[in-house]
């Protein structure tokens, strides 16, 4: 086929046409991993950090030797105020409780009191979005000059005053 035939004055016809993208085979996921932890290290410790904290509210009855109320100290004899040693990672407290065993237990309580409020923080930032998109005029006029004045506040000062108040 000729090229001449297909041209109409200097424009190239839809059978001239070829896709000059370079299309590179990517790695898949673990690839992808890889890249993020080389080129944002502080996020991947974050992700890794969010992880462990997570893994270990789930697991928390497998992770843990005692439960978190549990009186070692009864059960074993004399162990109040243990120091750390190979029964107890953290040592005991002056109840006769395995410290590490109350830490993996409150990881739970962590996790879910921050993840609740990331999604109140966010319920209540999006709903105010949205009323101020919908709205405009002064309402967003008004919300705007407030979330400023917020942000202008330093946070120590602000508990400071809540606290007094």
């Amino acid at each position: 086929m000729s090229t001449v035939a297909n041209r109409v004055g200097t424009q190239v016809l839809p059978s001239e046409v070829s896709l000059a993208v370079n299309f590179r085979p990517r790695g898949g996921a673990l690839h992808s991993l890889g890249h993020f932890i080389r080129h944002k290290p502080l996020g991947a410790l974050g992700g890794f950090l969010i992880f462990v904290f997570v893994f270990t509210a789930i697991f928390a009855d497998r992770l843990a030797p005692y439960m978190y109320d549990q009186d070692v100290g009864k059960e074993k004899g004399n162990i109040y105020l243990q120091p750390p040693s190979g029964s107890f990672i953290l040592g005991t407290d002056n109840l006769g409780r395995d410290m590490f065993s109350r830490i993996v237990w409150g990881s739970r309580i962590s996790v879910a009191v921050g993840f609740g409020a990331v999604l109140v923080g966010t319920g209540l930032a999006m709903a105010l979005g949205i009323l101020s998109g919908y709205w405009g005029g002064n309402f967003d006029l008004l919300l705007q000059r407030l979330i400023d004045i917020w942000i202008s506040i330093p946070a120590l000062i602000l508990l400071i005053f809540i606290v007094t108040v």
